[in-house]
């Protein structure tokens, strides 16, 4: 049973609800902004609240709440250390159609290095923590000031592996050099498509030689990169998703993962969905999962049975390749780095297999 539900950035309406409910202050709860409530068997919503405009102006997270020292990576880059996340900025400042994070954000605001510092220091003192990753939408929009992070962690002399989200457009040598040289271990880059065309309707503003660069400057400075490409947007059939793969190929990332693309409420990619009639499960979203989901739509020349198919190819296709595993074998770092490699790669290859064998093409 769900008696409130908190819309959108929490901390205020938060403190505001749990305050009503406590007695603490009188508002009723129709004037709380940013939450929904049943009211006479019916869901009330009320108006939202507005985003945290200031975000240093929030604490430390009450990290001594939580059994700190049972959290581990979790993924494909597992280092045997002390791990948790972090997150030093909100929203993104570009406006991708299928993003919902533009969209519920509304515009990006960036912690101070000195605040992101501080917690970073926090962590690796009091709690022993020594793998950080970054959640941030977008870590590298302001190039300053992760330079003066980086700077920070190599003056304290940290030994801090990081991991971060990240757009190709944001790279260059001397971010990447000073991020590897203060402990960058692993970037993802967010691709989405193989083909400009591709990357124009979906309104990210990159091009297909930026994403080749910034993956050969991350991999020149010893950082394992990571892409994600989404398949299944309304206009796709077999000659783009082929477009797409043949490109994942060619960028050749340590690892890349294929989506299933899936249309978020609020954004213009859920609005064309609609309006194309191209859901299949309209309500559903509690299967929805990066690996692995069920499709949510077909597109105007494939169905949701291809759309699985196409994942799973793209998968067996990038993973099988003989140059690939061949650059595998030759990072293993270890008895224990093999296995969960070989573990990893052993589920992935399984869910690839069904796709191809319980699908049509």
């Amino acid at each position: 049973m769900v008696d409130y539900v908190i819309v959108g950035e929490g901390e205020e309406t938060a403190l505001e609800l749990v305050d009503r409910l406590s007695g603490k202050n009188d508002v009723p709860i129709e004037k709380i902004k940013g939450i929904l409530y049943k009211k006479d068997g019916k869901i009330e919503r009320n108006p939202p609240r507005d985003v945290v405009k200031h975000l240093d102006w929030l604490p430390t997270p009450a990290y001594h709440l939580f059994p700190m020292d049972r959290y581990h990576s979790y993924g494909w880059l597992d280092l045997g250390r002390k791990f948790t996340t972090m997150v030093t900025s909100r929203g993104c400042p570009f406006k991708c159609t299928f993003c919902q994070s533009s969209i519920q954000a509304k515009y990006w605001r960036q912690r101070s290095a000195e605040k992101v510092f501080k917690e970073i220091h926090l962590l690796y003192t009091q709690y022993g923590v020594r793998h950080i990753y970054f959640q941030d939408d977008e870590f590298c929009v302001n190039h300053q000031r992760v330079i003066d992070i980086c700077r920070m962690i190599q003056e304290h002399k940290l030994d801090l592996a990081w991991e971060c989200l990240s757009r190709v457009n944001h790279m260059d040598d001397e971010l990447l050099s000073q991020m590897a040289a203060a402990g960058c271990v692993s970037i993802l880059f967010g691709v989405e498509t193989g083909y400009e065309e591709g990357l124009k309707k979906i309104n990210k503003p990159v091009h297909l030689d930026q994403v080749i660069n910034a993956v050969t400057l991350a991999q020149k400075y010893g950082i394992m990169v990571k892409s994600t490409f989404i398949m299944g947007f309304p206009w796709e059939g077999r000659e783009e998703l082929r477009m797409t793969i043949d490109f994942a190929k060619k960028v050749n990332a340590d690892l890349t993962f294929f989506n299933i693309a899936a249309p978020y409420p609020g954004t213009p990619f859920y609005d064309e969905v609609v309006a194309k009639g191209l859901f299949e499960q309209p309500k559903n979203y509690d299967g929805h999962i990066i690996h692995g989901a069920e499709p949510l739509l077909r597109t105007t020349k494939l169905t949701a049975q291809q759309l699985n198919y196409w994942v799973g190819r793209a998968i067996l296709e990038f993973y099988l390749r003989p140059s690939y595993i061949w650059k595998k074998l030759k990072h293993v770092r270890g008895w224990k780095d093999f296995k969960r490699n070989f573990l990893s790669g052993g589920n992935l290859f399984e869910l690839a297999v069904k796709k191809v064998l319980f699908n049509p093409s």
